[in-house]
């Protein structure tokens, strides 16, 4: 087959590197693969030095030169998929396809909010590839029918986190081997949840009073949380890492790992964190339970905690410092949950599957 990627993205977050492993995986299993992608951003530059057959087009992808450029690839390339890795793909996208015949259409959604315009997706989309049964659910609810829909989960390499290492992540932050570390990984954006996480720590701290929680990722949300923590006084006890290049070094460091977004697609962060054996405490909204939720006949993984419930937050991580041997116990049961079915390997097989039902 013949896949084109489109990413309107510039920077690199959670969706751009769901991207580069499924254009990985979709060469090495023997086909062929072409991005189009925004000119001079962060995405695009990584891929063309990765070995990407990569194409830059001007602005947004969404004017007039860009869309004639896009089309120009399409016919070009003559794909057998068109896939869109974002909302403003899908619009770039359909304008650029028009009537260009045998070109099987697919979008990803990532995110869990209600959808702007669901009308675009039932007037262009073959599929709409979601990474979690939570947002499929959103795309119901939004009209989407069931045969348009499918669930991938996101993946990542197991190995990713193999590299790190605990010591090198702790001197980073000058904290020793004795220092209980809590470690969450993502933007700083409000549907992530930081201040439930800075809400929770008076209580923490009155128990393991040289705890720290390290925040890596940035956002529009900094300053606000940088005084949220001032005002609660629990300033001195938070680390605001910014975006980092060590994050498997930062996981195996950790003692505790913490994502307690109300509003979460799936969260690939907590696939980090349970791929190296920590402990997740997870919020039990959107699609983090898919990740951490008791199964049938498999032992706990981790610490699901009501949305929003910042007292409930604090005791869960009460109970996960106070317990080194539930930490290591949930932590082996963590890495086998994600070692079935949170894979690249697995959702490269799952995209393949669904672009086989498109091709000719």
């Amino acid at each position: 087959m013949k896949i084109l990627y489109i990413s309107t993205q510039r920077g690199w977050h959670g969706g751009e590197e769901q991207l580069r492993l499924l254009a990985e995986g979709v060469r090495q299993a023997g086909h062929s693969c072409r991005l189009v992608v925004r000119r001079g951003g962060q995405f695009a530059q990584r891929m063309q030095a990765a070995g990407h057959d990569v194409v830059e087009l001007p602005g947004t992808l969404r004017g007039p030169l860009a869309l004639w450029r896009l089309r120009r690839e399409l016919r070009s390339y003559r794909p057998d998929i068109a896939h869109a890795n974002d909302p403003h793909s899908v619009t770039a996208i359909r304008w650029a396809s028009w009537e260009i015949p045998n070109l099987g259409h697919v979008a990803s959604r990532r995110v869990l909010f209600p959808m702007r315009y669901p009308r675009k997706y039932l007037a262009w989309c073959d599929r709409v590839v979601c990474v979690s049964h939570a947002i499929a659910e959103v795309c119901r609810q939004h009209g989407l029918p069931e045969d348009m829909l499918r669930v991938v989960h996101s993946g990542i390499e197991p190995a990713r986190c193999a590299v790190g290492d605990a010591a090198r992540g702790r001197a980073s932050l000058g904290l020793g081997a004795d220092t209980p570390l809590v470690l969450s990984v993502a933007q700083l954006a409000e549907y992530k949840g930081h201040r439930y996480l800075i809400a929770a720590l008076p209580a923490v701290l009155e128990r393991y009073p040289n705890m720290v929680l390290a925040f890596a990722g940035d956002g529009q949300l900094h300053q606000e949380l940088v005084a949220m923590a001032d005002d609660l006084g629990v300033a001195n006890s938070v680390r605001f890492l910014g975006y980092r290049n060590d994050i498997p070094d930062l996981i195996r460091a950790c003692d505790v790992f913490a994502l307690v977004s109300p509003a979460e697609g799936l969260g690939t962060s907590v696939l980090d964190a349970m791929f190296a054996e920590k402990p997740v405490i997870g919020a039990n909204a959107g699609g983090i339970p898919e990740m951490l939720a008791s199964q049938p006949d498999e032992p706990d993984v981790g610490w699901l905690v009501p949305p929003c419930d910042s007292d409930a937050l604090a005791a869960a991580l009460i109970e996960a410092l106070g317990s080194e041997e539930m930490r290591l116990r949930y932590g082996v049961a963590g890495r086998h949950r994600a070692e079935r079915g949170f894979t690249a390997h697995d959702m490269v097989q799952g995209m393949l599957d669904v672009y086989a039902e498109l091709s000719p």
